[in-house]
């Protein structure tokens, strides 16, 4: 038996994984309002904050913006806040443009102020800075609030006279959270916050269409999972992007092991019956 699946189903790539080519990214009306709001916000020199629910397609959102910006004109920085520290959302820019950083802070500050005035004036180039996973700045101890502050100096660089980039913090709803920007010591940071965008979890009727685009990316038939198929992942994956992926997955296999071209309401009923995802992942 054929135990790969992009030969099963005679798929040129892997649908339902996470590096899908940009042009087949399925996308709703929240989806381009986001897009048209961050692209405003890169073109302006804007703060933007993107927050939404785990696994609703905030990174695959990033990598859409991203990938649509024409790198002559933008200069991106990106960087997750895993390991975040005041210091390191200085350095991480400089390490990613080739510069070795300054040792000391002050002098690590104005080494990267020089090198976006140097992108931004002398070369005519806007700066993106993304900060991913914002909402764990709460987690980095003794840290997070050296951090925020790092944040609301850098954007008083000139004086508010203007940003000198746009700056994108994307996390978890929890980024609004006290512990995060909902704390009172944050409020001139959230003043200067000109955008906010939210992910949200699918509908059952855009259910169908995500999983058209993810299989024609892989130049599958759009007919491989039958409708009861698809009304049953939609109620169990609540809609979230993430869930969906890997449902699918599982009834590409149940397919793949009777020898079906075609995913089954009953198969899918299979993947929840046999509890091939943890329950924690399904909608209740």
């Amino acid at each position: 038996m054929n135990f790969n699946i992009k030969e099963h189903f005679k798929f040129v790539r892997m649908p339902f994984s996470q590096n899908i080519p940009v042009e087949f990214l399925y996308q709703n009306d929240r989806t381009r309002e986001i897009l048209s709001k961050m692209s405003f916000a890169a073109a302006d020199n804007r703060f933007l904050v993107l927050s939404g629910p785990v696994g609703t397609g905030k990174s695959t959102i990033l990598r859409c913006f991203t990938g649509g910006l024409n790198k002559d004109e933008y200069q991106v920085f990106y960087i997750s806040c895993s390991a975040m520290t005041p210091r390191f959302f200085y350095l991480a820019p400089l390490i990613q443009m080739g510069i070795k950083p300054k040792f000391y802070m002050f002098n690590l500050k104005e080494q990267f102020n020089k090198e976006v005035i140097r992108l931004t004036r002398t070369l005519g180039r806007k700066v993106v800075y993304i900060i991913d996973e914002a909402h764990r700045l709460e987690q980095t101890a003794r840290y997070s609030n050296e951090c925020f502050e790092e944040i609301r100096f850098f954007l008083n660089i000139e004086y508010d006279s203007g940003n000198p980039l746009s700056l994108i913090l994307c996390g978890q709803e929890e980024i609004w959270e006290q512990s995060c920007l909902g704390n009172a010591k944050c409020k001139a940071i959230v003043q200067r916050i000109d955008l906010t965008c939210k992910t949200e979890a699918l509908t059952v009727s855009e259910v169908g269409a995500y999983i058209a685009a993810h299989l024609k990316s892989a130049g599958g038939a759009d007919d491989l999972f039958e409708k009861d198929a698809i009304k049953l992942i939609a109620n169990c994956s609540g809609g979230i992007p993430r869930v969906i992926n890997k449902i699918c997955i599982q009834g590409l296999l149940y397919a793949m092991s009777q020898s079906a071209n075609v995913v089954t309401g009953e198969m899918i009923s299979s993947v929840f019956a046999n509890e091939e995802l943890p329950n924690i992942v399904l909608s209740k």
